[in-house]
């Protein structure tokens, strides 16, 4: 803003010069700038010139320049000069003054001799850090001190100075560029901020790659060469305008790419400022929205609406899923609205997230990459360096620059990696750098788990009273290189070290998992981190409790397994005996049992009365398998299978084999959670085929409605495509006919229907028949026109289109929110569709042509309405596709409907928009799309494959 009110003042100043001179306007170019769009009579005049500070050391060195620059500025008519030798005297201290009459100059000009005075310094630096404009001349000189030489460094980097080599052209060179930066200020108000802000920017990003380095142990000198050498880390190029997501998991890079991507755009645009002007952003800094953070940071340097722009927002999922998915939502909505505009999210893989945006790949260390990296770190001879010799977990995790980094640092003090695992690194660099800090180690290593439980559970960094209020404690925590303080906050360099100490905090019991947020998936990785630490007794305690009350939480820590730079490689704990390692697998299946509710009647291994049933159990070295009962014996809890009772054997007897369905054979996994990784897997495989075939809604009535006419279709052989009348008689005939088996299964036309469905649909028609109803038919608008293409879409005119559709998405949502509350009471809070309800689902309906064939697309997005409502629909007709475009206001009309009609908390609202296109012939259309929302939500959750 200083910037904009001096190119203020030096337009209002020139406009009067420009009125006494008449020759200026008419003739010049500048003049006819100050003309177009100026309106004087709406200008108030100001009795102040503009003001010419003078900067230099005052000696007899520089005294004839110093006069002869005052007096080359009066003669100019363009402002007044503030030189100390002419200024009048005041109260105020002269250091005080002179810096606060640099802010307020319009121009700075530093006459350099062959030394600087500190005042000198102090008034460059303060005129740089004020975006003022500033004009440097070197004077002749032999020679010039340090000091001198030092500040011309840091000024060439933003301003271009003038060699003076007689001391009589001064005056000419100063009317030149000052006439010169009058007309520039004009045309390009903005410039020389945008240039001291990107160069400030660059700077800051350099500095916080080398703080993260130095944080994992890196030697100073060594963390710079590798923050100044271009050709270390991933290179991210050739970005088209648009929204763009690097995931990668944790350790891989992604963060420095995002650095060197943003440090190599700055020099791009400040080469050429047309380029895009680049922002970088952390996710969990940001307290506004997107829109108004970007506004703010191009605020005095550039005019988003009108310049591209470079806007990447790093670490989207230490923020937590539903954070990160409204955030990215808003970047879409800001790349759609600003078509010039690059947004790049970087993020851990998160559920749900692989469909937003362009996805950008970090690929891991090449050997070659990996035996430089660890040779810079620990100073070792590449031959030293050999990792297809280390054990695999350790190799994999070198594939990492953060792990190799790591490991570099252990072999810089070591010369051994046996044994070494990611847990161990951490755990050694977190001992090295308590060992390095001030004060009691025990202590700050208490303020550190304090720290990572409050910047965790808050989702930003935390104020340093909220973690102790001691001063000497403070210091402490701060004095920590595994800390960084920005003002009056702080928080851990890297996230690798606040999940570390978060997970200490929970296993050291300063905080109980019965305390945490569970609703916050900022603690998966804390807890995964906890669980797998080696304390089983632990471990298992945490696991029961998860599981008990949240299986969403259970099963995204264990999901973590595939990416743990935790886990070293080391076999699994088990039993000594087979039934002791199928009880251990009984006790976790109980556990689920309890979490995950009604649904676990369908989905787990129950008996009739509704308990676990028998667990046989077979254990061959490194091999596990197993089995559920399912026949009439009453059999022990667990039992080991023998050579001559084994379901598992291939030479197994078919009634043997009937008995005992459900089956699992195969290597243990190389974790102490086995068994819950085993019986989650099973509960998932069993849930998936579920949904697959709609096991879940025999009694939802437009579920059932559409299940009867695809059955009557199948049966009468009419086909998907029919929509004419079936007699009613004829189906429940064929079903009476049927004999009576609950674990028989009819076909009809390729599909198998069970019990329970022949049941429902036999209810279904006696219902319609008894209701004077003798012909079933398609539930959904039927065709209104005859068929004039091979599309099926021919038959349905716009309107009749329309009628089907909505009412098919309506009885979607009935179905839908009736599952939900039927069977998935335990993930109802994470569903985003369902956390939204009851709502209205608004779109667009357009035709879409593709060659010769046709077919419908619908666009919509959920708009939140009071809880007094039912869902419902409201789609409208496109007579050309044209997309649906969401406003930029959409996500904030949504939750401040959420919160004004709900009085709900926002923090975990997910919002989206969906695109698709109507498939013909679709089976139960309603049913699939209700089973499809819950199928995509369940596998964002890790419950469905």
């Amino acid at each position: 803003m200083a910037n904009i009110d001096r190119t203020r003042r030096i337009r209002e100043h020139l406009w009067r010069l420009a009125i006494r001179t008449v020759g200026i306007v008419k003739q010049s170019r500048l003049g006819r700038s100050l003309l177009i769009g100026y309106n004087p009579v709406t200008t108030q005049k100001s009795e102040a010139d503009l003001l010419v500070f003078i900067s230099s050391v005052m000696d007899d060195e520089l005294t004839p320049a110093r006069d002869s620059t005052v007096m080359a500025i009066r003669r100019m008519s363009l402002g007044r000069p503030w030189a100390f030798e002419y200024t009048p005297a005041s109260s105020e201290a002269a250091s005080d003054a002179y810096l606060r009459k640099v802010e307020e100059a319009d121009f700075v000009i530093w006459l350099v001799g062959s030394k600087t005075s500190q005042p000198v310094v102090n008034e460059i630096h303060r005129c740089l850090a004020s975006q003022g404009r500033l004009l440097v001349f070197r004077l002749p000189s032999d020679e010039r001190d340090e000091q001198t030489d030092t500040l011309l460094r840091e000024a060439g980097q933003v301003v271009k100075w003038k060699d003076v080599t007689d001391l009589t052209m001064l005056a000419k060179e100063i009317n030149l560029a000052l006439t010169d930066e009058v007309i520039r200020a004009l045309r390009d108000p903005l410039g020389t901020a945008r240039n001291q802000s990107l160069l400030r920017s660059r700077e800051r990003s350099f500095s916080d790659c080398i703080v993260s380095l130095t944080a994992l142990g890196v030697a100073k000198d060594v963390a710079n060469d590798l923050v100044y050498d271009e050709n270390v880390g991933h290179d991210i190029n050739c970005l088209e305008p648009g929204l763009h997501v690097i995931t990668a998991p944790q350790g891989s890079g992604k963060t420095f790419a995002a650095h060197r991507l943003f440090q190599k755009r700055i020099q791009h645009a400040l080469q050429d400022a047309s380029q895009a002007f680049p922002i970088l952003l952390k996710a969990a800094d940001l307290k506004d929205n997107l829109w108004e953070t970007v506004e703010n940071r191009c605020r005095g340097c550039v005019d988003p609406q009108v310049q591209p722009l470079l806007v990447i927002v790093d670490a989207i999922d230490e923020t937590g899923y539903h954070e990160a998915t409204s955030l990215l939502r808003q970047m879409e909505v800001y790349a759609n609205a600003n078509p010039r505009a690059i947004l790049i999210a970087t993020t851990r893989p998160l559920p749900n997230l692989d469909h937003l945006g362009n996805n950008i790949q970090i690929p891991v260390l090449k050997e070659e990459e990996v035996v430089g990296l660890i040779g810079k770190v620990s100073g070792a001879p590449p031959e030293k360096i050999v990792p297809r010799l280390w054990e695999r977990s350790l190799r994999d995790s070198s594939s990492f620059p953060l792990f190799a980094a790591m490991i570099g640092v252990w072999l810089r003090e070591n010369s051994e990696v046996r044994g070494l695992s990611g847990r161990k690194l951490v755990e050694h660099l977190g001992q090295v750098a308590l060992a390095e800090s001030a004060g009691n180690g025990e202590e700050t290593d208490r303020l550190l788990q304090e720290l990572a439980t409050k910047a965790i559970s808050n989702g930003t960094a935390v104020r340093l009273d909220e973690v102790t209020l001691r001063l000497a404690k403070q210091r402490q925590l701060t004095d920590s290189r595994l800390v960084q303080q920005t003002n009056d906050r702080v928080d851990f360099t890297l996230p690798i070290f606040r999940e570390w100490y978060a997970a200490r905090a929970l296993l050291e019991e300063a905080i109980a998992v019965e305390d945490i947020d569970l609703d916050s998936d900022r603690w998966t990785i804390p807890l995964s981190v906890a669980v797998h630490s080696g304390n089983l007794t632990k471990a298992q305690e945490m696991m029961s409790h998860l599981a008990s009350i949240n299986p969403s939480v259970a099963a995204a820590v264990l999901k973590e397994d595939e990416m743990a730079w935790y886990l070293g490689g080391e076999k699994p704990s088990l039993p000594a005996t087979a039934v002791g390692t199928g009880e251990e697998l009984r006790r976790a299946m109980g556990t689920w049992s309890s979490g995950l509710g009604t649904i676990f009647k369908v989905i787990g291994p129950v008996n009739p009365e509704g308990s676990l049933t028998t667990l046989g159990v077979e254990l061959s070295g490194d091999s596990l398998g197993y089995s559920w009962y399912c026949g009439s014996d009453q059999l022990a809890p667990v039992i080991e299978f023998t050579d001559d009772y084994n379901p598992l054997r291939r030479d197994a007897t078919w009634e043997l084999a009937r008995d005992w369905p459900i089956q699992s054979f195969g290597a243990i996994p190389p974790t102490e959670l086995w068994n819950w990784v085993n019986t989650k897997s099973d509960l998932v495989r069993t849930l998936t085929e579920t949904l697959q075939h709609y096991g879940l809604s025999h009694e939802i009535p437009d579920a059932v409605s559409e299940l009867a006419w695809e059955f009557a279709s199948g049966f009468d052989s009419r086909g998907s495509l029919y929509q004419g009348p079936i007699a009613i008689s004829n189906v429940l005939e064929f079903i009476h006919s049927l004999p009576r088996n609950p674990n028989m299964t009819v076909r009809t036309v390729g599909k198998d229907y069970a019990w329970h469905e022949i049941e429902a649909i036999k209810n279904q028609l006696s219902y319609l028949l008894e209701a004077g109803q003798h012909d079933i038919f398609d539930p959904w608008p039927a065709a209104d026109l005859p068929l004039s293409s091979s599309s099926i879409w021919s038959r349905y005119s716009d309107q009749r289109l329309l009628e089907r559709t909505s009412a098919i998405y309506t009885a979607a949502l009935r179905i839908y929110q009736a599952l939900v509350e039927r069977w998935f009471t335990s993930f109802a809070d994470r569903l985003r569709l369902y956390r939204l309800m009851p709502v209205r689902l608004e779109g667009s309906l357009s035709r879409l042509h593709r060659g010769a064939i046709e077919f419908p697309w619908l666009h919509w997005i959920p708009v939140i309405i009071a809880d007094s409502e039912c869902s419902q629909v409201a789609f409208v007709i496109e007579t050309e596709h044209t997309g649906h475009e969401n406003s930029d206001d959409y996500f904030a009309e949504q939750k401040d409907a959420f919160t004004r009609l709900r009085l709900g908390d926002t923090e975990r609202l997910v919002l989206f928009r969906t695109s698709s296109a109507l498939k013909e012939s679709e089976p139960r259309p309603a049913t699939k799309l209700a089973y499809g929302w819950i199928h995509d939500e369940l596998r964002g959750l890790g419950w469905v494959n």
